[in-house]
């Protein structure tokens, strides 16, 4: 994958001054003198990527103690960092606009010594608070040491073009501003830079011309290095346990390391970003284990360098070009399948993340100049982006790029947005028009606005598309027009911002509600207003923190309503999600069961359970097919509706035969019929059916569909027997009848002329 860099992106000048705005007093525009109501919405931070950045600003000076821990000194940040070998952060000093470090020190004991203008500040770290102060007029701070006792700090003072030492003890100062060679010539310091200390009180001055003089702890000379243009412009030194120097060199990006004799035994670096690179380095450190610490003053971090060989072994910082990382990120989009692509301007490509924020793939411009901008997907999944004058589309089903606009030239185009009709519209900002094509990448429309603010030119930059309300949204700097889909241009301002009014519309997007979100870079707020321009929500403000912006640039908003903006200046993708979720459940026949409101990241209780006649709740599901148990215990990061799942119940019919042979229980789903049994026997008796009750007073319909457990009883008729009487030529005897098992009386004796009866 080739990698392309350029110091001349495109909208840097514009971004420079955003960035200088965002960072004046008051961080924002006027406001209205009347209240205005709050925003009946907000949000809460999700998530960022890429993780463990180190967000630094302008780092000058770096330190190590005796445990190995490193102390970065940010001069614009009026800060101290303290940071373990591994880079974890264990303590800051945060003091306000006042305390601007150029250099620190470190005693034995943890002290810290920071050199700010014509101050020298000691900090314990533990607390963290002051200690002490001494304040020299007329002092500039360019470099600093200090013994292990942290009785003398040594100041390079660059007003006085020496070196000052100070008694910590009596504040007593004494200046060394020359030196006698060993021919005892008297030479002057000119522009110190910076000071160090070996393990022997040996006193390392690094000034103009690249050199480097070294003397006891009495001033005595004991050797010079005349760098002449064997280097560029020193700026940073540091000596080792062995006696070892090292050195950062400003304009040639790099660090050198040297023995005692200042022969060159390594060197390390050039312009870049990436690991073992570097922009404009200053201060330098060596740890007791021989790691190697530079302060990356203008990519605003700290490298740590292998001892012997100065290669890179770990970047703290906030940007870079390995996969994951940032410079200067623009415009950034959100598909269907909640997958992210970023524009990756400062490194030429455009990187793909899951929603986990796990890096996919990147695509840069394999050879050719790429530095993409806006972004857009469409239905399909296809990726829109502008790069310089082109207008491109990338299918990850083919994995073909393409240009769309060969025959309509872009003029510095800015953001982009496809409608549903697969209309891709640019903002064509150097143009002074919205340029809108067809699917093929034939221009159909142009549509032109107002003047936009302090310009004679309509230069939209930003763009968004309410497809189903036929609205095209366009931002120019700090005013929003609308259009309709045939570029009938509706509103030359819209929407009623916060405050009144707009700093910078850095970003636009539109949700599947048709609420509008506005990034802000100047204020450093993210606004969403309904489709009447009436603001619901906004949040944000200065700061690398969470939920805080530097560089607030695009903005994208997935199906689920979560939105993820774009940090030129942290070089970040910050997630943002609603503060409160709606968990919805679908009771699928059952009694209705009301909605639950749940803040963002708590759990949602499980409801009363739910009633189905005829069926037993199976528990609530995820998803429709009711495959995926919802668990009670997750937080909720989203909407979520809930399905539950039924069993049918099933029911027991009984047969009690009441005397007849026994017949088999049957078992019936609710709803169905059960099928009459084979018919019981008795002996002695008839079967007369089944019945629903013991009395046998209604009998049971078979067509009836089962809704709970039944017996049903057998209803039994008694067998009634005839009793005849042969009376072999006696006189006739009338037949008798008698019920089964009950006795026949003996009739009256019939008679038979000469015969006597014999039973």
């Amino acid at each position: 994958m080739d990698l392309k860099l350029g110091r001349g992106m495109r909208r840097t000048g514009i971004w420079a001054l955003v960035l200088l705005l965002a960072g004046s007093a008051g961080w924002g525009m006027p406001g209205k003198a009347a209240a205005e109501p709050e925003p009946e919405e907000s949000y809460v931070f999700d998530g960022l990527f890429p993780g463990g950045a180190y967000y630094f600003d302008q780092v000058m000076d770096v330190a190590t103690d005796g445990a190995g821990n490193v102390y970065a000194a940010e001069q614009l940040g009026h800060r101290i960092v303290k940071l373990s070998p591994e880079g974890e952060v264990l303590a800051e000093w945060q003091a306000d606009n006042a305390f601007a470090p150029r250099a620190i020190a470190v005693d034995g004991e943890g002290f810290v010594y920071a050199g700010s203008g014509e101050s020298v500040y000691k900090i314990d770290m533990t607390e963290p608070a002051f200690v002490d102060t001494w304040q020299i007029e007329g002092m500039y701070v360019s470099g600093m040491a200090v013994d292990a006792e942290g009785e003398t700090v040594y100041i390079a003072d660059y007003n006085l073009g020496g070196l000052r030492l100070l008694d910590t003890a009596t504040d007593h100062t004494e200046e060394w501003t020359s030196f006698y060679d060993s021919s005892e010539i008297e030479h002057l310091f000119e522009d110190i830079a910076d000071v160090a200390l070996d393990g022997d009180s040996h006193v390392f001055v690094l000034d103009s011309d690249n050199r480097i003089v070294k003397m006891n702890a009495y001033g005595a000379y004991l050797g010079m290095l005349e760098g002449g243009e064997q280097f560029n412009s020193l700026q940073g030194i540091a000596v080792d346990e062995t006696g070892h120097i090292y050195v950062t060199d400003y304009d040639e990006n790099a660090v050198f390391v040297m023995d005692a004799s200042f022969e060159v035994l390594a060197s390390q670096g050039s312009y870049g970003i990436g690991a073992g690179e570097f922009d404009s380095p200053q201060g330098i450190a060596v740890a007791a284990d021989g790691s190697v610490y530079v302060a990356d003053t203008s990519n605003r971090r700290v490298q740590k360098l292998d001892a012997d060989t100065l290669e890179s072994q770990a970047v703290w910082g906030s940007f870079g070009s390995a996969e994951g990382q940032f410079f200067i990120p623009e415009g950034i989009a959100v598909d269907s399948d909640g997958r992210i692509y970023v524009a990756d301007q400062g490194n030429g490509r455009v990187q793909l993340f899951d929603q986990s924020y796990e890096f996919l793939a990147a695509r840069d411009g394999e050879g050719s100049y790429f530095s993409p901008y806006g972004l857009s997907v469409d239905a399909q999944g296809r990726l829109y982006m502008t790069n310089d004058s082109a207008l491109l589309r990338f299918d990850p089903a083919t994995n073909v790029v393409e240009q769309l606009n060969e025959w309509s030239y872009l003029s510095n185009p800015g953001e982009i947005a496809v409608d549903t009709e697969g209309y891709i519209y640019v903002a064509n900002t150097s143009a002074y028009h919205i340029a809108k094509f067809d699917a093929s990448g034939e221009k159909v429309l142009e549509m032109e606005g107002a003047m936009s603010p302090g310009s004679f030119y309509f230069r939209p930059t930003t763009i968004a598309v309410d497809s189903a309300r036929g609205i095209v949204y366009s931002g120019d700097s700090t005013n929003i027009q609308t259009f309709n889909l045939d570029g009938v241009h509706l509103q030359e301002s819209w929407g009623e911002p916060e405050g009144g009014a707009f700093g910078f519309i850095s970003g636009m997007a539109v949700d599947g509600e048709g609420n509008l979100f506005v990034t802000d870079g100047v204020n450093s707020r993210i606004q969403k207003f309904n489709s009447d321009g009436e603001l619901i929500a906004s949040w944000g403000a200065p700061g690398k923190g969470e939920g805080e912006f530097y560089g607030l640039a695009a903005i994208a908003v997935d199906r689920a309503g979560n939105v993820y903006v774009t940090e030129t200046g942290n070089h970040r993708v910050q997630k943002f999600a609603p503060s409160t979720h709606e968990v919805s459940f679908e009771s699928n026949g059952g009694s209705a069961v009301e909605a639950a409101t749940v803040e963002h990241g708590d759990t949602v209780e499980a409801p009363e359970t739910p009633t189905r006649t005829g069926y037993a709740f199976g528990g609530w599901y995820t998803d429709e097919e009711l495959t995926e148990p919802y668990v009670f215990t997750t937080a909720v990061t989203g909407n979520v509706t809930l399905y539950a799942k039924w069993t049918t119940n099933v029911y027991t019919v009984s047969f009690e035969s009441n005397g007849g042979n026994a017949v088999a229980t049957v078992t019936v789903e609710h709803g169905k019929i059960v099928e009459a049994p084979e018919v019981p026997t008795r002996t002695g008796y008839a079967f007369g059916g089944w019945y629903i009750d013991e009395e046998l007073m209604e009998p049971y319909v078979f067509t009836t569909a089962v809704t709970g457990n039944v017996t049903l009883y057998s209803k039994w008729t008694t067998n009634v027997y005839t009793v005849s009487f042969e009376s072999n030529g006696g006189n006739a005897v009338a037949a008798a009848t008698v019920e089964h098992g009950e006795t026949v009386e003996a009739p009256e004796a019939p008679t038979r002329t000469g015969y006597a009866f014999g039973g």
